[in-house]
């Protein structure tokens, strides 16, 4: 039914050029000098990703803690963190906590949630506790649990300056006259005038 055409497939070795600008181009393989150090030729290679993955035949109990993303296929018991983003794909499973600044939920959790943004798409399922400060739910998602405002972590009490330390009749005595509160005088009345 279909036939190849003989006369477009030309071997190689038949190639004969008619004038110089029909010659194949031979490019030479990059030449490293001598001067270039490793850590300059590292420096040049792109960039590897910094995420982890769990794949589906995984299952971890523990604490994962990582800089990158987290790609969740498998099962945690235990602990997830990310600095970045945590991405609970729709064979995934966590039972206990996940904290990102960004979590994406398409599997199931079963714990704490705590992160500056949560999504929950149309597999994702949630039970538990939810801290985040932005809620996105697909309207197929569920989520079973309570909701809270992402708490952020509680910063050390700032000295007291001195001066809240001295009695308050000593900052009471620093106010200028015309700025505190005079009691009234005992006034006769005026009598009226007939």
């Amino acid at each position: 039914m279909f036939k190849r055409k003989e006369s477009a497939a030309m071997p190689v070795n038949d190639f004969i050029p008619t004038s110089p600008a029909q010659e194949p181009e031979v490019t030479a393989a990059p030449v490293f000098q001598e001067e270039e150090t490793l850590s300059q030729i590292v420096s040049s290679l792109p960039e590897v990703s910094d995420s982890t993955t769990i794949p589906a035949n995984c299952v971890i109990s523990g604490e994962i803690t990582s800089s990158g993303d987290i790609h969740v296929n498998g099962t945690v018991e235990g602990k997830v963190r990310s600095e970045k983003s945590v991405f609970l794909l729709k064979d995934g499973k966590v039972e206990g906590e996940i904290n990102a600044d960004k979590i994406v939920i398409s599997g199931r959790l079963n714990g704490l949630c705590s992160s500056r943004e949560v999504e929950i798409s149309a597999s994702g399922f949630l039970e538990g506790t939810l801290e985040c400060d932005e809620l996105f739910i697909n309207k197929k998602g569920r989520f079973y649990g309570i909701s809270k405002p992402l708490t952020s972590p509680e910063k050390p009490a700032a000295p007291r300056p001195a001066s809240a330390e001295r009695p308050i009749t000593t900052t009471l005595s620093s106010v200028p006259d015309f700025l505190r509160i005079r009691e009234p005088m005992d006034e006769k009345e005026p009598e009226p005038v007939s």
